[in-house]
């Protein structure tokens, strides 16, 4: 029973890392010149635009807070008594359960945002 627990438990950092490390990038042709004539010093020229830049402050508010909690909740878990390891290790199951969250909902709304710029009215 406890090696399915560490196989899970390895299985979800695992997962969680994978998560953080993965980023959409869309590369495209610059013109220079088309840039030289930009006078909107906020850079958003649409409602895709901008829930795009709230998106990424957002997600990456969430991967620093997460990483600062984990790294807590690691650094306890290094220098505590093996009393305290259970309960540590029972925070870290929620922690655990509200990274995949914030994650998961900051990617499916990223898709969606995606999709939405993508049609046409």
């Amino acid at each position: 029973m406890k090696n399915i627990k560490k196989i899970m438990f390895i299985s979800a950092i695992m997962l969680l890392l994978i998560i953080i490390m993965s980023t959409t990038v869309f590369a495209g042709e610059i013109d220079m010149g088309a840039l030289s004539n930009i006078s909107n010093p906020t850079g958003v020229t649409s409602l895709t635009n901008m829930s795009g830049k709230i998106l990424n402050v957002i997600y990456t508010v969430a991967v620093v807070a997460s990483v600062a909690m984990m790294l807590v909740i690691g650094i306890k878990y290094i220098t505590s008594s093996p009393e305290q390891k259970g309960s540590l290790k029972a925070r870290a199951v929620p922690y655990l359960i509200g990274a995949f969250l914030v994650f998961g909902a900051a990617n499916i709304l990223r898709f969606i945002s995606t999709m939405a710029g993508w049609i046409k009215v």
